[in-house]
């Protein structure tokens, strides 16, 4: 890496090395690497908790359930793809009717909002549903 030093020309900072950074600078890039390191561990491991979704469903005019909403990326550097949606089907009682998985074929990248839109057909008897995420793909 190369360091500027003021009121001396550029070429002499370009032979600064590594070598002649303090133990106290070394330390600190070194803990700065750690703490990269484990934030993208635990961006790949935990997509949900990274990306927020709104999710509105609607029957159309042809019957169809329409599931709709965005996805926003708000982790700090991770960047995603294929997130997976699952949505429950729940009847007036609150037990599960049915379960399905939808995937939006996207790239989040951080503080990004992505839309999505499904049509499908709910099963008979839905009286409501949650949507979760549960994977998505971390691509750097």
């Amino acid at each position: 890496s190369s360091v500027t030093i003021p009121n001396q020309p550029l070429a002499s900072a370009s032979h600064t090395s590594d070598s002649t950074q303090s133990p106290a600078n070394k330390n600190l890039v070194a803990q700065t690497a750690i703490k990269e390191q484990s934030l993208i561990k635990k961006e790949r491991f935990n997509p949900a908790k990274y990306l927020v979704k709104t999710v509105k469903i609607r029957k159309n005019l042809f019957g169809q359930t329409v599931i709709e909403g965005s996805i926003k990326n708000v982790s700090s550097t991770g960047i995603y793809k294929d997130i997976v949606l699952n949505v429950e089907y729940r009847s007036k009682t609150g037990s599960t009717i049915s379960t399905q998985r939808f995937v939006v074929y996207e790239i989040a990248k951080p503080n990004k909002r992505i839309p999505f839109k499904f049509k499908t057909r709910s099963p008979y008897g839905t009286a409501n549903f949650s949507a979760e995420i549960v994977d998505a793909i971390l691509i750097n």
